[in-house]
């Protein structure tokens, strides 16, 4: 309340200025106090990752599963009651988006 009443803004700027010090005290604390070459190597992957598969996940539209069940479904143990495949036909449905 305090920060939105001050003239110009400055209140809110103090306040965004307050909270990006402390995300980065937060920030910087869990990168030196745990094990950090851990958390550099996982974020190179992690970077790796999205870039070696951003087009094909991007572009995944389950249309396989939908025309029939998936290949191997039985062999894998992964084939439902009703003999569908290894999914709900209906589970793309349920999302609107994907955060790939």
């Amino acid at each position: 309340v305090v920060s939105t009443q001050s003239t110009g803004g400055v209140g809110t700027r103090r306040l965004s200025e307050i909270c990006f010090a402390l995300g980065m005290v937060i920030m910087l604390l869990v990168f030196f106090l745990e094990d950090t070459w851990y958390l550099l190597n996982l974020y190179c992957q992690s970077i790796g990752f999205y870039i070696q598969w951003i087009l094909q996940l991007g572009f995944h539209c389950d249309a396989f599963e939908l025309s029939t069940k998936s290949f191997g479904a039985a062999d894998r143990g992964r084939e439902y009651k009703d003999g569908e495949g290894d999914g709900p036909m209906n589970w793309m449905d349920g999302w609107t988006i994907f955060y790939w």
